[in-house]
């Protein structure tokens, strides 16, 4: 299994999907650095945010793949044999999956070198908005992969590209003011960063990991199906995957539309007087800031401060009633 899942990585189209995913992505990140550039949890949430494209392409490298037996001719071939269809899907599953994957962490690995100097402040979260973003990219290789097979013409890989960024964009207004739905079934959707302390709730990052896997799985077994029985059964996964994603995301007075990380937010100060202080997410900036602050405060503090001097106001027509027992101002 291991030999025939090499070959499929080197004949596939497995080595096409990661280069053009990658350029893809290495492209967005850099056309706009300053939106992630602050530190690991934003380069994250963009990235995620950036699936509105890698998202639809993945699909679309998933049903160009599914192509190749249409286009050797060979799928009456492959029937006649005795090894089952869901053992010969396996190999190719395994390889565009892999493909997803290693294109997905290729990108972060991109974003790396230009904050590796600044960014201090890793949390966990920002691995757990990662992993979901891979497993985004597999569910929508697979798919591609089950769409392909089911149609598998020319125009198919392009047309689902095209959908496939306008069901990302749809699906928002779609479900308005439900908010929290976009967050179920769009991996891009609240990823958009309006503070340097936003952060993702570990429950909404759950539900999308439960629906996408619901998702792959399905089009794994599409991709694998044999008679219409099996197709409208391998619709289960999905419709169960919803449910219980559906049960685990916070909604209601629960959903917080942009949730912001407290610990991000905490300030970390430099050694020394006078006291200089950033938040932590900004740590890394520390050193740097910390010369110029101080430089700054010694100039301040050689400013002459006095008092200002009072002036009175002019004498009313109507006199004033004062309190017994309050000092008068001035």
């Amino acid at each position: 299994m291991s030999r025939i899942l090499r070959i499929e990585l080197r004949r596939s189209a497995a080595a096409g999907a990661v280069l053009i995913l990658l350029v893809a992505g290495a492209v967005l990140l850099y056309a706009a650095p300053q939106r992630w550039s602050t530190g690991w949890m934003p380069l994250a949430m963009v990235q995620r945010e950036y699936l509105v494209l890698l998202w639809p392409l993945a699909l679309a490298a998933g049903a160009w793949q599914a192509r190749r037996e249409h286009r050797s001719n060979v799928a009456e071939l492959f029937a006649s044999t005795a090894r089952p269809r869901s053992q010969r899907m396996v190999p190719t599953l395994g390889a565009m999956g892999i493909a997803a994957v290693c294109a997905y962490l290729a990108v972060v690995a991109v974003g790396v070198p230009w904050i590796i100097d600044t960014a201090r402040y890793l949390p966990a979260t920002a691995f757990v908005v990662a992993a979901v973003g891979a497993l985004a990219l597999v569910a929508a290789a697979w798919l591609g992969l089950a769409i392909g097979r089911l149609v598998p013409s020319l125009v198919t890989a392009p047309a689902l590209a095209v959908v496939g960024i306008g069901l990302l964009l749809v699906i928002p207004a779609a479900v308005r003011p439900r908010e929290w739905l976009a967050l179920v079934f769009s991996p891009m959707y609240g990823m958009g960063q309006y503070t340097d302390y936003q952060t993702v709730y570990g429950r909404v990052s759950a539900a999308q990991a439960i629906w996408l896997a619901a998702l792959a799985v399905t089009a794994a077994v599409l991709l694998a199906s044999g008679s219409w029985r099996t197709r409208v059964a391998a619709l289960l996964p999905a419709a169960l995957g919803a449910t219980v994603a559906i049960m685990v995301i916070p909604r209601n007075d629960e959903f917080v539309a942009n949730p912001v990380d407290p610990v991000a937010q905490e300030q970390v100060c430099a050694e020394g007087s006078p006291r200089v202080c950033v938040s932590r997410v900004h740590s890394g900036l520390l050193p740097e800031v910390t010369p110029l602050a101080r430089q700054a405060l010694a100039m301040l503090a050689k400013l002459p401060t006095r008092r200002p001097p009072c002036t009175r106001t002019p004498p009313r027509t109507t006199p004033i009633r004062r309190h017994p027992g309050r000092p008068t101002s001035c």
